[in-house]
C-alpha cells in the first residue's frame, strides 16, 4: 500500500504544478486580452495551485493534516464558483 501512497504524492504534485503552468498561461492571457473571464480563470487555476501547496505541506504537518479536508472543500467551492461565474456572465 505504500507504493499507491507514494504514486498518489507524485501525481498530486504533477497536478500542481500543471495548475501552476495553467495559471502562468491564463496571466499571460489576461493581459493581452483584459478580460474579466480570463481574470476569473487565472484566480481558479491559481487557487488549484494553492491546493496542492496546501497538500504538499499537509503532508508533513499534523496540524494542516487533520485541516487539510475542510480547506480543500473550501478552495474548491470558490473553484467552482468561479468557474460558474465565467460561465453564466454575460
Amino acid at each position: 500500500m505504500e507504493n499507491l501512497a507514494d504514486i498518489l504524492n507524485v501525481l498530486a504534485a504533477w497536478i500542481t504544478v500543471f495548475a501552476v503552468v495553467v495559471t502562468l498561461v491564463a496571466a499571460v492571457a489576461y493581459r493581452r486580452v483584459r478580460s474579466t473571464r480570463v481574470l476569473l480563470v487565472a484566480i481558479a487555476f491559481a487557487l488549484f495551485a494553492v491546493k496542492g501547496a496546501m497538500l504538499t505541506v499537509s503532508l508533513g504537518n499534523e496540524w494542516w493534516s487533520d485541516n487539510f479536508l475542510t480547506a480543500s472543500v473550501l478552495v474548491d467551492t470558490v473553484v467552482i464558483v468561479l468557474l460558474a461565474t465565467t460561465l453564466l456572465k454575460r
